[in-house]
C-alpha cells in the first residue's frame, strides 16, 4: 500500500518499534532458531556469551524465572542472584526485550483495581472454574480460560457493533461456537459463524448430538514425576516403537546431561523473553497494515495475563475508537464491581444493557 510522505504520531512510533524489533531479533536470532531437543547435540550452551554461563549456569530456577521474566514494574524482582551480579550485556538484553514489547497489564490492573481470587479474574471469585458472568449453558465444556475469553471479548464486539452502526456479526474461525453462541444468547446479537476446520465442526455437531462426550485423557507413563529418567525411559520408549535396551540409559553420559538441566532450563528462559517480541512484530505488521488502509487502530491487553497469556487483541474499525476504548474501560470497572455478585442469566436476568434472547435448549451447540 502507498503510504503518505510524512506518516502521523502513531504510525511512525510503531513503525520505529517495528524496525527496533527487527534488529533486536536479528542479533539473537541463534536463541530463537534453537531447539530443545538440540541443546546436547548443538551444544547449544557454548553459544551464549561467557560471561553469562557464569552467572545462569547454577541459578535455581524459580529465582531465574522471577529475575528474567518477571515483567518490569516497581515490584519487580532485582536481577542479581544471590552469588553473582549480572553482566551488563544481559541485562540490557532483559531491559531492550521488555521495552519493546507490547506492554500486557490488563485494563483492571491498569486502573487500580484489585485482581481475583488466587490470581484469577473477579468473575472467579465465588468458583474458580466457572464465570459469574456467564449463563450456565454457555460455559458448558468450556474451560475457565476460555470462558474469561468469550466474556471479555464479547464485550468489545457488542461495543464496537454499536459505534459502527453493524447489524450483524460474523465470526470467522469460530471453532466449535463458544463465542458465537456467547453473543447470540448472552449479548443478543445477530450471528453468523464460519468455521473452515472440518473437525471442529464435526466435534460442535457430536456434543450437540450427544453432550456427555467427553475427550479421553492423555495416556502417559502413570506417575512419571516419581520416576528417575531410567525407569521413566524404559517405560516411555516402548510407547514410540523404541527398544530400551538398545539405548545406553545408566551411562555416564546420560548422567552428566542430566546434571546440566539447569542450563537447558536457563539457556530456553533466555528465548522466552523473546518471544513477545515475535508477538509483538507479528502484531504490529498487521495493525500497520491496517492504518495503511485508514483503519482506526488499537492494540488491547484484553484478558488477564495470568489467566490467558496471549492476552492481545488487535480492535480495527472504520469509525472512531475512542468512544469504544473509553466503554472498554468503564466494562473494566464493572467487572471489578459485580465479580462477587453477578451471575448472569439469559431470558429474566441477562448482563447488564443486554437485550433478551432465548436460549440454547440442553441438547443444542454446548460444544
Amino acid at each position: 500500500a502507498t503510504m503518505a510522505a510524512t506518516p502521523s504520531g502513531p504510525l511512525r512510533r510503531e513503525q520505529q518499534r517495528a524496525a527496533s524489533i527487527v534488529r533486536v531479533l536479528a542479533l539473537y536470532r541463534p536463541l530463537l532458531d534453537a531447539y530443545v531437543i538440540e541443546f546436547f547435540a548443538e551444544d547449544l550452551w557454548a553459544r551464549l556469551p561467557p560471561s553469562w554461563q557464569a552467572v545462569l549456569a547454577d541459578a535455581p530456577a524459580p529465582q531465574l524465572a522471577a529475575a528474567l521474566l518477571e515483567p518490569p514494574g516497581p515490584a519487580a524482582t532485582t536481577t542479581a542472584t544471590a552469588t553473582a551480579v549480572w553482566p551488563l550485556s544481559l541485562l540490557a538484553f532483559k531491559a531492550t526485550a521488555q521495552a519493546l514489547a507490547f506492554p500486557r497489564a490488563p485494563l483492571q490492573r491498569r486502573h487500580g483495581h484489585r485482581h481475583g481470587h488466587a490470581g484469577r479474574p473477579p468473575e472467579f471469585r465465588r468458583n474458580p472454574c466457572q464465570s459469574a458472568g456467564l449463563h450456565p449453558l454457555l460455559r458448558k465444556h468450556v474451560k475457565p480460560k476460555k470462558q474469561h475469553e468469550i466474556r471479555r471479548l464479547g464485550k468489545v464486539v457488542k461495543r464496537l457493533s454499536e459505534a459502527a452502526g453493524c447489524d450483524h456479526v460474523v465470526d470467522v474461525g469460530s471453532g466449535q461456537g463458544h463465542l458465537s453462541r456467547f453473543l447470540a444468547f448472552g449479548l443478543g446479537l445477530p450471528v453468523t459463524a464460519v468455521e473452515g476446520d472440518g473437525r471442529l465442526v464435526e466435534a460442535t455437531l457430536i456434543r450437540a448430538a450427544d453432550p456427555s462426550k467427553k475427550r479421553l485423557g492423555v495416556q502417559t507413563v502413570n506417575k512419571a514425576h516419581a520416576l528417575s529418567f531410567p525407569e521413566y525411559a524404559r517405560l516411555g520408549l516402548p510407547r514410540v516403537g523404541l527398544d530400551p535396551a538398545a539405548l545406553p540409559l545408566d551411562s555416564e553420559a546420560v548422567r552428566s546431561m542430566l546434571r546440566q538441566q539447569q542450563k537447558v532450563v536457563a539457556f530456553f528462559s533466555l528465548a522466552l523473553l523473546l518471544a513477545p517480541l515475535v508477538e509483538t512484530l507479528i502484531l504490529l505488521d498487521r495493525l500497520l497494515y491496517l492504518r495503511e488502509q485508514g483503519f482506526q487502530c488499537a492494540l488491547i491487553p484484553l484478558f488477564d495475563p495470568q489467566f490467558s497469556p496471549r492476552n492481545l487483541v488487535l480492535v480495527a474499525a472504520k469509525c472512531p475508537l475512542g468512544p469504544v476504548l473509553s466503554a472498554l474501560d468503564e466494562d473494566s470497572g464493572e467487572d471489578e464491581d459485580s465479580g462477587e455478585d453477578e451471575d448472569a442469566a439469559l431470558p429474566g436476568g441477562s448482563p447488564p444493557g443486554c437485550p433478551r434472547a432465548e436460549p440454547p435448549t440442553e441438547g443444542q451447540n454446548q460444544g
